[in-house]
């Protein structure tokens, strides 16, 4: 895709930029006492109001011109029909597959399968005590995402639901781990390993950590298993790391890490 930058229709939005400059929404909505109805719209259950900003009807339709100079219908049907339009790393973008595929449906109905053990308290640890605590272990989209969800929907007791504690750990340096795991008991913590390729070295560093601390506790070896849970597209890896192979949900490789939130990386939300 060139640049924008030079277009007629580029021009035309900086001037427009620099007529709107200094004018205040005040001004804007005395000018328009129609404003609100003229800028906002409403769609099913969604109301999208942009009248808030500083912009005006003129604004939309220069907005509009532009991006039908810059082809964006083209680029949209590009998008749904597969192509690589991620030309950084030349590869589709095929984050929409996440709202329709069987596969995709197959894997949330072992997430709901997972969150409803937990809430039930019926997922047990080694020792036979339920789980009650949950740590993520990811970095970047394996983290961002469903951290940004969690973080958004928290309310006055962050990270908690129904009794389960949710904590992230992204950061290879081990104090972050350490702090996180200080509250938890052992026999009631739940690990979610999410790594696409499941070599991730801050996640596995992390990982291996986190088995590490479960063993001084309440022993090694197959009992584990029932304390992990893998979100990766290398169940080969996860499965030698000691995850059994109802314990590993998939993630796709054409999930880009921006939109991983809706994939099985966003088992933390639920």
């Amino acid at each position: 895709m060139s640049s924008s930058i030079g277009s007629s229709t580029w021009q035309a939005l900086i001037e427009h930029q620099r007529a709107l400059r200094g004018r205040t929404l005040t001004a804007l909505f005395d000018a328009s006492p129609q404003r609100f109805e003229r800028l906002s719209l409403v769609w099913e259950d969604w109301l999208a109001d942009w009248s808030k900003q500083r912009l005006t009807p003129e604004t939309m339709s220069l907005l509009v011109a532009h991006a039908q100079d810059r082809n964006l219908p083209g680029w949209i049907e590009a998008l749904f029909n597969g192509e690589k339009i991620n030309l950084s790393e030349g590869r589709p973008a095929l984050h929409t597959a996440l709202r329709q595929q069987t596969a995709i449906r197959a894997a949330q109905a072992r997430m709901r399968s997972l969150e409803a053990q937990l809430r039930g308290r019926l997922r047990l640890g080694a020792t036979g005590r339920p789980i009650r605590h949950v740590v993520n272990l990811g970095v970047g989209g394996s983290d961002l995402g469903p951290r940004l969800v969690c973080e958004a929907l928290a309310g006055p007791r962050a990270f908690r639901s129904d009794g389960i504690d949710v904590a992230f750990v992204s950061n290879i340096d081990p104090e972050q781990l350490t702090r996180a795991l200080t509250p938890f008991d052992p026999e009631s913590t739940l690990f979610i390993v999410a790594s696409k390729t499941f070599t991730t070295s801050e996640t596995m560093a992390n990982a291996h950590a986190a088995r590490d601390w479960l063993t001084r506790f309440i022993g090694g070896g197959g009992a584990l298993s029932s304390h992990f849970v893998a979100v990766t597209a290398n169940a080969e890896a996860a499965h030698a790391f000691g995850v059994a192979g109802q314990n590993v949900l998939p993630v796709w490789d054409w999930v880009g890490g921006r939109y991983s939130l809706w994939s099985a990386v966003g088992l933390p939300i639920a």
